[in-house]
């Protein structure tokens, strides 16, 4: 999915969440894409509304997106 230069975003609509596997492919992704940092966006059970899924990122994907907003 592309959204923002030097963003990787990844959706993931599952019944049980891989929590260490989506990092690890994150991590993957980010490092292929050169890209700074990326997300992981997961859709909650029942919900339709992307608008109430979650944004998962590791500490480290976070602090990197810290930066960039402090480079702006």
């Amino acid at each position: 999915m592309n959204g923002w230069p030097g963003v990787v975003i990844e959706v993931k609509d599952r019944k049980a969440h891989s929590w260490h596997g989506y990092f690890e492919q994150l991590r993957r992704q980010i490092a292929n894409a050169n890209a700074y940092t990326g997300v992981i966006i997961a859709k909650r059970p029942g919900l339709t509304d992307v608008g109430e899924w979650m944004a998962v990122m590791p500490v480290t994907e976070w602090f990197q997106l810290m930066q960039l907003l402090e480079d702006k």
